[in-house]
């Protein structure tokens, strides 16, 4: 399974691993040396879910950084934080941002889901993320 997923994502525009994965799939839990694994096998961009500390991306043509967490006052269940921090990443990407960006936007999204129990239940519209700025 290992090999087919390391394989599956080198394939792949944006991967978008945790570090549980980066341990799993790349034999690190280092941000840098995680995507450098995916990147040196085709991916053009990745973003290490850092959870509350961020994320770290590293793209082919805008580079590497690091977006901090967007802060959470309490969590309340992670299920969908995943799920909403790639649809920021994906629908920003769409939209033409950049990835550091995208990243932000990503990071406000999973941050807002991992405080309440359904995993879509604050999913924003279009107003919210304009009035966030993202």
């Amino acid at each position: 399974m290992r090999s087919r997923l390391i394989e599956l994502a080198a394939s792949c525009d944006t991967v978008m691993p945790g570090v549980a994965e980066g341990l799993a799939l790349a034999g690190t839990g280092e941000p840098a040396a995680i995507a450098r694994f995916f990147r040196d096998r085709g991916a053009a961009r990745v973003i290490v879910k850092l959870c509350p500390h961020g994320a770290y991306f590293d793209d082919r043509a805008a580079g590497s950084g690091t977006v901090p967490a967007h802060p959470v006052s309490r969590v309340i269940d992670t299920v969908g934080a995943g799920d909403g921090f790639a649809v920021g990443v994906l629908s920003a990407l769409l939209e033409g941002r950049d990835v550091s960006d995208a990243v932000r936007r990503s990071a406000w999204i999973g941050a807002r889901a991992a405080q309440v129990i359904s995993d879509t239940e604050r999913s924003p519209h279009r107003e919210e993320l304009e009035e966030a700025g993202l």
